[in-house]
């Protein structure tokens, strides 16, 4: 994996027509949409490029911490109770989805799905507790 990076980027910096059409006019890039100005976003073309090639980057590491809200089942709604905190413990790639398991505090093991970031599943306390909040007012 790392080599195949290291060749898309110094393919990137040997042939940069292949992501910038003008590149040999001279044209201001007025309208591109890497036009940062009086310059190029090089970086974001980079960025693209290693996308559109397939790089996946995972919202998270090993070792970080995650908050989850976790809920009970009421007669009329599910209801949100507590937060628990845990540790990430791997990720993996299933060729569709990004997989998050994350050792909680409780001692239970859950796989998330990294679009579950944000929703159920949050990097930080102060994201979690907001979610909780706004989710126990309505």
């Amino acid at each position: 994996m790392r080599d195949r990076l290291i060749e898309l980027i110094r393919e990137y910096h040997a042939h940069p027509e292949k992501t910038c059409p003008r590149i040999d006019t001279f044209e201001p890039c007025s309208g591109c949409k890497y036009d940062k100005g009086s310059e190029c976003d090089h970086d974001g073309k980079l960025a693209d490029r290693l996308l559109a090639a397939g790089c996946i980057l995972p919202p998270c590491k090993v070792g970080d911490r995650a908050y989850y809200l976790t809920s009970v089942d009421t007669e009329k709604e599910l209801g949100v109770t507590d937060i628990f905190c845990g540790t990430v413990q791997s990720l993996a790639f299933d060729g569709k989805n990004i997989w998050i398991a994350v050792k909680y505090t409780n001692g239970l093991y859950y796989h998330h799905k990294a679009q579950d970031i944000g929703r159920d599943v949050f990097l930080s306390p102060e994201e979690a507790e907001r979610a909780l909040a706004e989710r126990r007012e309505g």
